[in-house]
Order: structure tokens, then C-alpha cells, then sequence
């Protein structure tokens, strides 16, 4: 249980509760986070820290917490003698979240990329419902192996508003690129993997994507390797009903 004033006084969307980052008596708040991320660094001998959804990390004070994070555990690595990776889940398309601080970032180390699955997943299946609106021609998958962000400046249709900044800038290693995840998977209304939805010729297109065609960093869902057809229903809601 976490004691004190974790939630902050208001927040940016319905039914959101983010953590209390930037209000009165968040210095404790961010502190506990911190502590908690160099806990697992130190204790656990983790090599690499995964920050899910930072898109619900509000936060507007001078040093954001992403960046007091970050430099903790970097600083943490150079004590122990060891690298240490912090990676952010986002789908901002903000080249903020890569660059050092002294170019005004926020210096973690990776992203994952969601353009290049959007890509890749909408020339393979021809799904176009949703976020993959925003997909479906053959120059977005060329532009996420050559720049990263698909998305860099331009109109949205999803959105409806113009999105991203252009990521020319930065080493294509620092992004995180799959043909499915957890994430793509399990938001799925059946939970239905790639191998799937399309044919066997397609999951070999998508290897070869992710893997050796990139100079990405490629991650493979757990089953990806052996092409598994489990369906991954990972998030039931609660009071539905089910056991």
C-alpha cells in the first residue's frame, strides 16, 4: 500500500487517476517511484526498465519525472558498473523522450515504435479500423525503417489534428519495433495473434521485417518465434460477470 498524497488535487481525463507528479507534496510521490525503479536495478540485477503508457505521466513542473528518473538510474548503472536500459511505451511520437537533456530531452534510452507495427500490421492484414485509419500504403512502412516516426508533423485522421516530430535525428537502435505485442494482441476483441489473421507467407514477411531487414531493435511477442495461434486475452475486466 502507498501512503500519502499520490493522486494529484485534479485530473486531465475522466475516470483517470494518474499519480500525483507535479502538486503539492509530490516531491515524496516521485521519490517512492524512483526508489522503486533503482530497488529492482540493485536487487533484482534488472538490465533494462520498461515505463508503460507514459502517456499517463501528467506532469508540468521544470525537471519532468521522466527525466529525474532516467538520470537516477543511469547514474545508478555507472556506480554498479553496468548498463542499464530505460524504455518508454509511448505512442507521442515526441523525440523529446530520446534526446539528452542537454538538447532538452528527457535522455531515456529506447521507445518502442508504434508507427512501424501499424504499419507493417495494415499491409499484412488490411486492417484499417481504429488507429490503423492512420495506415496502409507501402511509403509508411519504407519511412519507419528509414526515419522511425511515420507520423512527424503531419495530419492525422484519427487524431484529427497534426501529430509527431520528425525522428531523422535519431539512431535507428533506439527504437523498438515489433509485428505484434502484448499490447496489439491483447486489445484485440479475440485476443488473436498474427499468425492468425494471416498466412503463413505473411508471418514470414514479418520476420523478416522485424528482424533481419531492420537496424531497429526487434522485439518478438512470447509464441512469436514458433508462430503460436493461442489466443492472449490478458486484460478482463473486472464485474463482467466471469470467474
Amino acid at each position: 500500500m502507498i501512503l500519502g498524497p499520490t493522486l494529484p488535487t485534479c485530473t486531465a481525463l475522466p475516470g483517470v487517476r494518474p499519480s500525483n507528479f507535479d502538486g503539492p507534496d509530490s516531491d515524496e510521490v516521485r521519490r517512492f517511484f524512483i526508489d522503486n525503479a533503482l530497488y529492482w536495478v540493485r536487487e533484482f540485477r534488472v538490465d533494462a526498465l520498461r515505463l508503460d503508457a507514459i502517456d499517463k505521466i501528467f506532469d508540468i513542473s521544470a525537471l519532468h519525472f521522466l527525466q529525474e528518473l532516467a538520470a537516477a538510474v543511469h547514474e545508478q548503472a555507472e556506480r554498479l558498473n553496468r548498463r542499464i536500459f530505460v524504455i518508454a511505451e509511448s505512442d507521442f511520437n515526441d523525440v523529446r523522450i530520446l534526446r539528452s537533456p542537454e538538447l532538452g530531452g528527457y535522455g531515456l534510452d529506447a521507445q518502442y515504435n508504434d508507427d512501424f507495427h501499424h504499419a507493417l500490421h495494415t499491409l499484412l492484414t488490411g486492417e484499417r479500423a481504429r488507429y490503423y485509419e492512420d495506415f496502409g500504403s507501402l511509403q509508411d512502412l519504407a519511412k519507419a525503417f528509414d526515419e522511425g516516426f511515420v507520423y512527424s508533423g503531419q495530419y492525422s485522421p484519427t487524431r484529427r489534428r497534426r501529430h509527431g516530430a520528425s525522428s531523422k535525428d535519431i539512431a535507428a537502435r533506439r527504437f523498438v519495433v515489433c509485428a505484434q505485442n502484448h499490447d496489439q494482441v491483447g486489445n484485440r476483441l479475440k485476443g488473436d495473434r498474427l499468425s492468425a489473421v494471416v498466412s503463413f507467407e505473411g508471418l514470414k514477411l514479418a520476420a523478416a521485417a522485424v528482424a533481419p531487414l531492420t537496424f531497429h531493435t526487434p522485439f518478438v511477442h512470447g509464441g512469436g518465434i514458433r508462430g503460436s495461434c493461442a489466443v492472449s486475452l490478458f486484460r478482463q475486466p473486472f464485474g463482467s460477470g466471469s470467474d
